[in-house]
Parts: C-alpha cells; sequence; structure tokens
C-alpha cells in the first residue's frame, strides 16, 4: 500500500469517524473527495466493514485502500483466517453468473479451469458487500462453513477467511463421482479438489491440518487408496503431510505425491490421471 492510499484513509476516516463502528459485512456509499475523475453526482467511494477495520474502493477513479482498527478474534494459519459462528448462512448477493462475477474472479477461475457448471454446482460466487469471492462447504448437504477469498488489490484483508459453524470445527470441502472405494486425494483448497474431482475423490482440507475427527470422516468412505497432494512448500506442510500418511497408513493404503511446485488446479484432467494413477 502506497503513502497515498494511506493518507487517504486517514483523512477518510478522520471526517467519517463511524466507520470505525461499520459491522463486518455492512457497507456504506461515500462521496470520494478528490477523486481523480473528478466531481460526481452520486457517491462511488464504497466502504466495507471487515473483521479486522474496513476496506474501501471508489468505483470511478479505481483508488481505494484499507485500514485495520479492530482486535481480532480468529486463528491465523498460513494466511488462513478462522470466525466461529453459531448460524451461518451465504452472503444474500452472492452471484453466480459469469455476467454478475467481478473480473479478477473470472480470471482467477478461468486460470484453474473451473467451468460455469461447476460454479453453480459448488455454489462458488461473488459478493459484492464483501468484495470477495464466496466459496461454500457442504456436508451431508448442510452447509458448514464457506471461504472468502481475497483477489482486489486494494483488500489487505488475509487471503482467506473461512467463517464456520461452532460445532464443525474442521470442515472438510469433498467432490467426486463416489466416495466408495477407488482413490480420495487430499489437498489443501477448494479449487484443486474440484479439479481433481473430475477425475477423482478429492478432499480439502481447508489448509494443510488433518486432526482425529476428519479422520475418522474420511476413513468411513473406504478408499481403496489415499494420495496426499498438499503444497509441500514450507517445512510446516511438510510435517503435516507425514502426519497424515501416518495416520491413515494404519488403516489404508497411502502415499504421497510430490508437487514440486506443482498446483493442482493449475494442472489438465490427463496431467493429474497421470500423477494418481
Amino acid at each position: 500500500m502506497t503513502g497515498k492510499v494511506q493518507l487517504q484513509m486517514g483523512q477518510l476516516i478522520s471526517e467519517n469517524p463511524e466507520l470505525k463502528e461499520l459491522a463486518e459485512g455492512a457497507q456504506v456509499k461515500l462521496f470520494h473527495q478528490g477523486c481523480e475523475a473528478g466531481p460526481s453526482s452520486k457517491p462511488k467511494l464504497y466502504v466495507t466493514g471487515t473483521e479486522q477495520g474496513i476496506i474501501a474502493h471508489c468505483w470511478r477513479c479505481g483508488g481505494g485502500g484499507g485500514k485495520s482498527f479492530r482486535a481480532t478474534n480468529h486463528i491465523k494459519k498460513r494466511g488462513n483466517h478462522v470466525l466461529n459462528a453459531d448460524t451461518i448462512s451465504l452472503p444474500a448477493d452472492l452471484k453466480t453468473g459469469l455476467v454478475d462475477c467481478h473480473p479478477l474472479m473470472n480470471v482467477w477461475l478461468g486460470k484453474a479451469g473451473i467451468t460455469q457448471a461447476e460454479r453453480e454446482q459448488h455454489s462458488i460466487g461473488w459478493s459484492e458487500s464483501r468484495h470477495r469471492a464466496i466459496l461454500p462447504v457442504f456436508m451431508h448437504g448442510k452447509l458448514v462453513a464457506y471461504q472468502e477469498r481475497k483477489l482486489l488489490p486494494y483488500d489487505n484483508g488475509p487471503k482467506y477467511l473461512t467463517t464456520r459453524i461452532k460445532g464443525v470445527r474442521h470442515p472438510l470441502f469433498q467432490t467426486g463421482n463416489s466416495y466408495h472405494g477407488g482413490k480420495m486425494v487430499v489437498v489443501e483448497d477448494i479449487l484443486s479438489a474440484i479439479k481433481i474431482g473430475r477425475v477423482a475423490n478429492a478432499t480439502a482440507l481447508l489448509g494443510v491440518f488433518l486432526p482425529d475427527e476428519s479422520t475418522q470422516y474420511l476413513l468411513r468412505y473406504k478408499p481403496d487408496e489415499l494420495i496426499v497432494m498438499l503444497d509441500n512448500d514450507n517445512p510446516q506442510v511438510r510435517v503435516q503431510q507425514r502426519k497424515i500418511l501416518r495416520r491413515l497408513g494404519a488403516f489404508i493404503t497411502t502415499r504421497r505425491v510430490f508437487m514440486d511446485g506443482r498446483d493442482p488446479k493449475l494442472l489438465s484432467e490427463q496431467e493429474l490421471i497421470e500423477m494418481i494413477a
């Protein structure tokens, strides 16, 4: 973030101190004083409350920024912040259609080769009020969590913000044709699970941790082989991979696929088939 944007945010809060009390997910529209695009007859500076503070964006000049001023109550693990809630629901303004989603989200999903049919199948969409992509997690047909993925350049929040219902400490995103028998591939993120789900059963951990209760959940599907495909990009991930292999190896056949910097969601179906064959 540049010094200019920092100064603009400081002035914005000084002129509108009520923004410090803006609730998470709430949004207000203001006139952008000093907008480089010139005066406007309508307020085009959108300010959205986040868990940490606010983010602002002007839809005329493209300027914006973020400001943190609240204490947080989340758990931080490799850029993923987790928030518990008694009940959860997807944002009311969630849109899955190509024309309704932010162009940067379309680029992100397009790079991974996620189809419109897959967007609709998994209810993946864009929330204008959150300024983020929304990736829901269903277990047994019930919404148990959703992730907000940062894509906009002025968003200074965590890369992922996961909201989960209390009582489901470790939600798992699962996809594939049949969960009984066959191969089960364990990955970190939802888009990778969707890509692999085209050729095998897949489970996204929403991170790199597989606790005991999730282990039992996976074993219910009795896969013939469990394949771990974590990013392997730092020592912490490698430690967790070994723990997963040891824990599950006592019950089923397991193996690890070394990614060597490759990202499952960016691979072709043929490359994925060859890797898990």
